[in-house]
């Protein structure tokens, strides 16, 4: 009977053990997955903004002028920042930055300093007249001109 407890004893210890590696290896997989797909979403978000991008005829460049209203103001712009056609709806998205820096770090700005930044953007539709710039955050703060009259150059400059 002690011999027959102790094989019984021994086989479920190797199931458990068993049991254990196999659940690790699951979650070794789950967790390679995951990281896999936070890389791949990680590569999407970096892609959008290009710092060795060469400014092509068709982009839309938006000169930005913003003052400091207090010291050691911080501000940055997001990657998802886009230009809404105010008839179609379409989003011109960002795709490249000069002189800002891009969520998550930020650029200190000393109160009545002046800083300009460049937006460039994807062109937008031939038909469009009206477009706003929008920084759609999930905080306050966000950049936001309204009504932004269209030009035959595609080129703006703005205070934000």
């Amino acid at each position: 009977m002690k011999d027959g407890l102790i094989g019984f004893i021994y086989s479920a210890a190797a199931v458990a053990i068993v049991g254990a590696g196999y659940y690790s290896l699951l979650w070794s997989s789950d967790d390679k997955k995951n990281s896999e797909n936070k890389t791949t979403i990680e590569d999407k978000r970096k892609s959008r903004i290009n710092k060795d991008y060469k400014s092509k005829d068709n982009d839309v460049i938006v000169t930005c002028s913003i003052i400091g209203r207090k010291d050691d103001e911080r501000i940055r712009i997001w990657d998802n920042t886009y230009l809404l056609d105010k008839q179609s709806n379409f989003r011109s998205y960002l795709k490249h930055v000069k002189g800002i820096t891009i969520y998550p770090e930020w650029t200190t700005l000393r109160k009545e300093e002046t800083m300009n930044f460049v937006l460039f953007f994807e062109k937008l539709p031939s038909n469009c007249i009206i477009f706003d710039l929008v920084e759609d955050i999930p905080e306050s703060g966000g950049f936001y001109v309204k009504d932004i009259v269209r030009n035959q150059t595609d080129r703006y400059s703005i205070d934000v």
